[in-house]
């Protein structure tokens, strides 16, 4: 805190604003004039009048600024991503010395010189809507010597360990699923959305906050917020329902709740929390119904391989895969959509099965690796056991195959062989101690029967050795093992 430097007598500060106005007052009288005030300056608040002479406060009064960095919002709907940064700044007639500034972060009504005595340095803004910023200067020599209150309500949520497209909006079910009566609420209120984490990290989705674009009055409404805090892990789903599995024409059970939403003006928005600060992404542009997700057969709307902007609808795509509706959907079902798994649509025009992007062809087994089988202690699996005999250059086919009580982490590390050919891995995933391959399986000219699937991928492990020294320790080894799964596709 900075001091005046004090003047001698006890009034020579009022003696030195009277010089600094040019009046000139007979000392008597102005010694008189001074005692009737008993020893106080209380009467100079605004202006104060001695035998007809008026003292303009401005020589007492403080004079108060504030400054904010960054000077607007940096987030979405007013609010601060960046914590504020307030400095202060006070003077009496340019002269800084002999001035204390109080601030705090209430709007009680109590005197600010209760608050903290600000140091000279940042004042950061803590998280709230509103927190509420208020400031005021005092002169030392007299505490009713006061500048203005200077003050400013910010919204501020900097705690959001989401950033922007961590999470995307992957598919809609927008139109619910046909209303058949079997369950007995399904329908058009048989509605889900299917969240992907596309961070490249393992998130707890809690807190994360959905709104619809309500068509009646055109405002955003809450849809959901997500209570589950389960981890959700890089590329894997979640999947948030209207229906439990038990009421809803999926066969897949949902990891939290919605209410349903208006589509006639589609938009849906998620938002890292419910001050909506933080947008994290969007599906649909919030004019007429989604161009994309075939109402009439109840197929879903699928975002792209590539996401885009998810308010274009050219980044989305309708859900063709006919295989979904016997892995995902009750039994009888007819419609289309892969809730809580990997989009199956070979429609999707920036998948890695169209000609736009190049398979990275995978590696041959190197041979001074070992190779270790592993029979029978794993189970693999498939979502498409059965494959049509087809002798034309479009026999391909997207499979997605479990590892059952395997997980592994790296693609790179990992083949696969059918019928004496490397099949492309186009994508690994880890579910719990599970792993999921999407695979593109090229069946051009198979013979009717069926086939293993031979599984390679490299462990390392330590073994002893032997170093120069004659000494057994324990080295890395990379070691190939495999798994064989028999009879994994049939072709018919």
């Amino acid at each position: 805190m900075n001091k005046f430097p004090k003047q001698s007598g006890k009034y020579g500060k009022i003696f030195k604003s009277i010089r600094k106005i040019g009046l000139v007052f007979p000392l008597v009288f102005f010694a008189l004039s001074i005692a009737r005030i008993q020893g106080t300056n209380s009467l100079f608040t605004d202006e104060a009048t001695i035998s007809g002479s008026t003292f303009s406060a401005g020589y007492w009064i403080p004079d108060l600024t504030m400054a904010v960095l960054p000077a607007n919002p940096d987030g979405e709907n007013g609010f601060y991503k960046t914590t504020p940064c307030v400095t202060l700044a006070a003077d009496i007639q340019g002269e800084t010395n002999g001035i204390t500034i109080f601030y705090e972060f209430s709007d009680d009504g109590d005197p600010i010189s209760s608050g903290t005595i600000y140091e000279g340095i940042c004042v950061p803004i803590p998280d709230g809507n509103p927190t509420h910023f208020q400031a005021q200067a005092v002169n030392d020599e007299n505490p009713d010597w006061k500048s203005n209150i200077v003050s400013q309500d910010f919204k501020v949520n900097t705690s959001s360990s989401f950033k922007a497209g961590d999470v995307i909006i992957n598919e809609v079910m927008w139109m619910g699923s046909k209303d058949t009566g079997s369950p007995s609420d399904d329908g058009p209120n048989d509605q889900w959305i299917e969240l992907k984490n596309v961070s490249g990290r393992d998130l707890h989705l809690k807190g994360l906050f959905l709104t619809f674009k309500n068509n009646a009055t055109g405002e955003e409404d809450r849809l959901a917020e997500i209570g589950n805090n389960r981890i959700v892990k890089d590329g894997e789903y979640f999947l948030i329902s209207h229906f439990g599995k038990s009421n809803s024409a999926i066969n897949v059970q949902r990891d939290d709740t919605m209410i349903n939403f208006d589509y006639s003006d589609f938009q849906i928005k998620l938002y890292a929390d419910d001050t909506k600060s933080l947008l994290i992404d969007t599906a649909g542009g919030g004019s007429g119904e989604p161009t994309k997700g075939n109402e009439a057969e109840f197929y879903s709307m699928e975002r792209n391989d590539t996401p885009g902007e998810g308010a274009n609808y050219s980044n989305w795509h309708n859900c063709e895969s006919s295989s979904s509706t016997s892995l995902y959907w009750d039994s009888g079902r007819t419609e289309r959509g892969t809730p809580g798994h990997d989009n199956l649509s070979e429609n999707d025009p920036t998948d890695n099965g169209s000609k736009k992007v190049k398979y990275e062809e995978p590696a041959p087994l190197e041979d001074n690796v070992t190779e270790d089988i592993q029979e029978g202690e794993f189970e693999i699996t498939t979502d498409t056991p059965e494959l049509a005999y087809n002798a034309s250059k479009s026999a391909r086919k997207k499979v997605n195959i479990v590892v059952s009580g395997l997980s592994l982490s790296k693609k790179k590390w990992t083949k696969v062989r059918v019928n004496g050919k490397i099949i492309p891995i186009l994508k690994l995933r880890k579910r719990g101690n599970d792993t999921v391959l999407l695979l593109n399986l090229k069946y051009k000219k198979w013979e009717i029967g069926k086939y293993d699937l031979t599984l390679y991928y490299k462990n390392r492990e330590k073994q002893s050795v032997t170093n120069k020294k004659g000494k057994v320790i324990q080295k890395n080894v990379w070691i190939w093992k495999t798994i064989v799964g028999h009879e994994v596709f049939s072709i018919i």
